[in-house]
């Protein structure tokens, strides 16, 4: 019954993606690339990353937005399965409805990597905590797989969570051969992140291609210059006086007048990062720290990209009244569920030490992120914080043995024939 709802679901979000026109963004040319399609398979050369994606970007525009969400839907699905498993079979049909919830069906139909990457990243975290309680190590495997060939710069988060569970259950995964291939798999990650972080990006409000460095220094500046300190701190941190002369507007909007109307020597101090979010963080702790935790971003998070879609565009239009109270309803069950989550894993008991550390790992990995990429924060978050709901689901769930494992144990406990010779 489970898994023919998961297949309805899948071949659902596939139709209705496909009669939904793509979404394209500043990233998408990372992606997708008609003029020279294979291009962005160079991830020497930063493209991308992620080759999984890149593959399914061959296809016609429509017809990989389809694959895409089919893709994502069913692994979605797997994930559900392996998290409610031990559990009442109510916990399944909960954790598919978190499978729906917009802030991971957004992205279905966009040309970037989320759609496919959440939808891993739920499957590696349920499936790691099913492994520690000795369970199948492939759901696990097979999400790390996904998630690194989809988006590689969650490196960091996969290779700390593969860290905690293999030291949990005092071995690693067999087959041998998958241990090796997740090995090998976060060595190519790293490696494309590094690619990626050191390649010179052209996005449209850049006076000349630069790295990813400058590219997030002008994301922050954007994102929190109106916050109490911040200029007198980037000041004494080299900031050039002539940034005062230009009235810069927050947020995407003054990305163009920050790199095209300052002076040259602001564009040079970006350049060599600008003000370092540990210097927030350190130097100015508390007005930082009330912007992270009281922006928009909490209670709007999806609604603004969700405009960006022509179908989304048009449930507004029937319901322009309830919109936003609708988005901020949404995201505050959200924030709730991923709050609960955290405090479920911390619970005391049995494995606490994992359970706390898987949870301290995504929660300081989102921070980070959120830290240092200001522009896209709740966006850029979304892989560290959906693995938080399916861990702790999968936490609570009792071992359960396969069929094949059943009919060993059986087989060896079963009494042998004595020898008649």
């Amino acid at each position: 019954m489970e898994w023919l709802a998961i297949f309805v679901l899948a071949l659902v979000r596939a139709g209705w993606v496909l009669t939904r026109e793509p979404v394209l963004s500043g990233d998408t040319p990372r992606y997708w690339n008609p003029a020279d399609p294979l291009h962005t398979l160079r991830f020497d050369l930063g493209q991308g990353p992620g080759q999984l994606v890149q593959m399914i970007y061959l296809l016609p525009m429509n017809a990989a937005t389809g694959v895409q969400a089919l893709l994502a839907a069913l692994v979605w699905g797997w994930a559900c399965v392996v998290a409610s498993r031990g559990l009442a079979r109510w916990w399944f049909w909960i954790a598919l409805a978190f499978s729906l919830s917009p802030w991971w069906l957004l992205w279905d139909n966009r040309l970037v990597t989320e759609s496919i990457t959440l939808a891993a990243m739920a499957l590696f975290a349920a499936g790691a905590f099913r492994w520690v309680k000795e369970e199948s190590a492939t759901p696990m495997v097979a999400g790390a797989v996904i998630a690194l060939l989809a988006r590689p710069l969650t490196v960091p988060l996969v290779a700390v969570i593969l860290v905690l569970v293999v030291v949990a259950r005092g071995q690693w995964p067999r087959p041998r051969w998958s241990a090796m291939l997740l090995g090998a798999l976060l060595v190519f990650a790293g490696v494309q992140a590094v690619a990626f972080n050191r390649a010179p990006v052209n996005y449209h409000w850049l006076p000349l291609p630069l790295q990813m460095e400058a590219v997030r220094a002008g994301d922050r500046f954007v994102s929190r210059s109106h916050v109490d300190g911040y200029v007198a701190l980037a000041e004494r941190h080299g900031m050039p006086d002539c940034a005062a002369a230009v009235e810069i507007p927050r947020g995407i909007a003054g990305l163009t007048s920050l790199w095209t109307a300052t002076c040259p020597e602001m564009v040079e101090w970006l350049k060599q990062g600008g003000l370092p979010w540990q210097a927030e963080l350190l130097e100015n702790p508390g007005p930082t720290l009330r912007e992270v935790a009281a922006g928009n971003w909490l209670l709007e998070a999806w609604g603004g990209d969700a405009l960006q879609d022509r179908g989304w565009q048009s449930l507004r239009e029937v319901a322009r009244t309830w919109w936003w109270p609708a988005v901020r309803v949404m995201n505050l069950v959200m924030w709730t569920v991923l709050a609960v989550s955290v405090v479920w894993l911390a619970r005391p008991g049995d494995r606490w030490t994992l359970r706390a550390s898987l949870a301290t790992a995504a929660v300081g990995f989102a921070a980070a992120l959120g830290m240092f990429d200001g522009l896209e924060m709740w966006r850029h978050l979304l892989p560290a914080l959906v693995t938080l709901a399916p861990a702790a689901l999968a936490s609570t769930g009792a071992r359960v043995q396969s069929t094949r494992r059943l009919a060993g144990n059986r087989l060896r406990a079963s009494p042998q024939p004595e020898s008649t010779e």
